[in-house]
């Protein structure tokens, strides 16, 4: 008897303690859906998007790496700058937390905001190097907007919208990016959550901020599958919580591995794809020279301008080479440097980005000089495609280039093959060579004995 009467109480205090605790910790609207399915938060609170000791709020941006060879590319040269401006809403407008409790939203406020106001630039390129996989590699970079909880006018929950933009371009597709599917132009939403401050010190009218939520608003059909963005103000549809500009794609629910998910068919990432161009080098011929470093240079046109791609030969990297303003650049067009192959050797180009303008798709040409006194017979092949006549001559000093430019555009590297042939001599060729002394020495002695001939005709007549 006194074992249940101790249970009883015991459980009274764990359900008191429980209920206590609920009220103290301050409720973000984290419910799945209400009956009209409208003004719901999706998903658990997104507390990673907020600094309550600092009052930032945190924006993330992510572009998905692409690469066949998993190779490490250079980023593109693309910064994204986000404004953060207040939402006009109406009084009906509400937010419903899990306890539940209903609460008006408030339109936003301007003079809310830190020294740096309400934008913030994420930034990607420049010297920045990426990790790259044929399934996809997520990159993500942050920024902060800081808000001064003491200048909002009163406690309350305040909306705004945050617009994405990339200033000097007219779409991302000019530094080599894929845009995401349909929510791409669609803006995000943030409610800042502000309450009297709960200092034992504050003063009348301190405020602190407590919570923040940033989500984007979504249309879902009757099976609670989402169908498309919105991105309504002001807001009236179901909504999916973010940490800001993120891939669509949830790597956290493939088993809590990145690795685990891939991006390749995920339409909801924002993707840079390079490609890489191998170049071999083959000498054929009983007298070709095996040994001889033959010298290459390559061209890439219609590129992007400001990006980066890299070169190596063998293990070997040689530094990146940016891409002129044009769009075109060009390596080792003096045939001077350290970009020499002899027979069996190889270099690849490498982080090429895919131009997406259709009629301007990224190209490499590559070229070979022949620094031997001999003339070699040259082949150059990519893939089953013959490139140059057969057989080609490749002459002392002379050039041969890829008579149509490699298009970069396939799911795997490219190779050009050089073929260099220089065949011995046969041994007829000595014949060739005495020929005409011996038909001289023959004429002579025919010479010599007609004159005999004749002169004993002459005699024996006499």
């Amino acid at each position: 008897m006194k074992k249940t009467k101790f249970m009883t109480r015991l459980g009274a205090v764990v359900f008191a303690l429980a209920i206590l605790f609920a009220m103290a910790v301050p409720a973000l609207a984290d419910t799945t859906t209400n009956a009209a399915g409208e003004n719901v938060y999706q998903g658990a609170a997104n507390t990673s998007v907020y600094d309550l000791t600092n009052n930032t709020i945190t924006l993330s941006k992510s572009i998905v790496f692409f690469n066949a060879d998993s190779k490490t590319v250079y980023e593109p040269n693309i910064a994204y700058t986000y404004t953060v401006t207040p939402v006009t809403v109406d009084a009906n407008t509400t937010i419903t937390d899990s306890t539940p409790k209903t609460v008006h939203v408030k339109t936003g406020e301007t003079n809310v905001f830190g020294p740096d106001g309400n934008t913030v630039t994420i930034t990607f390129g420049g010297t920045n190097t990426s990790t790259t996989s044929p399934e996809g590699v997520e990159v993500l970079k942050s920024g902060s907007i800081t808000f001064v909880p003491d200048n909002f006018s009163s406690a309350g929950v305040y909306r705004y919208k945050i617009t994405e933009t990339i200033p000097g371009l007219t779409d991302v597709t000019d530094v080599g990016l894929t845009a995401r599917g349909n929510d791409y132009s669609v803006d995000r939403y943030l409610d800042v959550y502000i309450r009297n401050s709960t200092a034992a010190n504050a003063q009348p009218g301190e405020k602190e901020m407590y919570g923040a939520v940033i989500f984007k608003t979504g249309t879902y059909d009757n099976s609670g599958t989402q169908t498309s963005y919105e991105g309504k103000d002001p807001i009236t549809t179901s909504t999916d919580k973010t940490t800001g500009f993120e891939p669509g794609g949830d790597p956290s629910s493939q088993s809590g591995q990145q690795g685990q998910y891939t991006y390749a068919n995920d339409g909801t990432v924002d993707r840079y794809t390079t490609y890489n161009v191998t170049v071999t080098k083959a000498v054929d011929g009983s007298l070709g020279d095996k040994t001889h470093q033959f010298p290459f240079s390559f061209s890439i046109a219609n590129s992007i301008a400001g990006a980066k791609y890299s070169y190596d030969k063998g293990n070997t990297t040689v530094s990146p080479d940016p891409v002129a303003n044009d769009g075109t650049s060009a390596v080792n067009d003096n045939y001077t440097t350290n970009l020499t192959l002899a027979n069996g050797e190889s270099f690849t180009v490498y982080g090429v980005p895919s131009n997406q303008t259709t009629g301007s798709e990224v190209a490499v040409t590559v070229s070979e000089k022949n620094t031997t006194p001999d003339v070699y017979t040259v082949a150059i092949v990519e893939g089953n495609n013959t490139l140059t006549p057969n057989p080609a001559t490749l002459a002392a000093t002379a050039t041969a280039t890829t008579s149509s430019a490699t298009v970069i555009k396939a799911a795997s590297t490219k190779t050009i093959a050089f073929t260099n042939t220089l065949n011995e001599l046969s041994p007829t060729g000595l014949a060739f060579r005495v020929a005409p002394y011996v038909l001289m020495l023959t004429a002579g002695i025919s010479l010599v004995l007609l004159f005999a001939k004749r002169r004993r005709e002459i005699t024996d007549m006499i």
